[in-house]
């Protein structure tokens, strides 16, 4: 991470870190420090890493906020103490699942795992609307099945979500 962020940042990387050596590394194209940096990160090190260097930090898969969730973020923030790094300064991305059940193809078992419903424009609402609530700055979001049809409901749900003031 450290090698990756002076490259871009920078456009040149001269690390001789405990797993990493990179002497008088280039970037060619040149550096784009308009690139953020998003890392995914749950443990204590990649927290760390994350809190050094990134511009953005994700967490993956859920459905509705959880206490999964706010823990590591708790933990993130404590990994920005230990770095002098105010926690505001991270974009909190989080990963999830919008499940269509409807639309899973026949003899199909749903998965169980956590997800919004996607067969519920007001649940997908609600959802980021929860999502929202807690701060999150940005949403990846999988479709379950991602098809044509899930994808232009999962759009609806979207434009109306927007259109009613988000």
């Amino acid at each position: 991470v450290a090698v990756i962020a002076s490259l871009i940042r920078d456009g040149r990387a001269d690390v001789d870190g405990r797993y990493v050596t990179a002497r008088d590394a280039v970037l060619i194209p040149p550096a784009r420090p308009d690139l953020p940096i998003l890392i995914a990160a749950k443990r204590p090190r990649m927290l760390e890493l994350t809190a050094r260097h990134a511009d953005a930090w994700n967490m993956a898969w859920f459905g509705l906020p959880s206490e999964r969730f706010e823990t590591v973020r708790a933990d993130l923030a404590a990994a920005c103490a230990a770095v002098e790094r105010d926690p505001a300064t991270l974009e909190i991305t989080a990963g999830l699942t919008v499940r269509f059940a409807l639309a899973l193809p026949a003899g199909k078992t749903p998965d169980t795992s956590p997800a919004l419903d996607g067969d519920d424009p007001a649940a997908m609402t609600a959802g980021f609307e929860a999502w929202r609530a807690i701060g999150t700055d940005h949403l990846i979001v999988a479709l379950d099945p991602c098809t044509p049809e899930t994808v232009a409901r999962f759009t609806a749900a979207v434009t109306h979500w927007r259109a009613v003031g988000a």
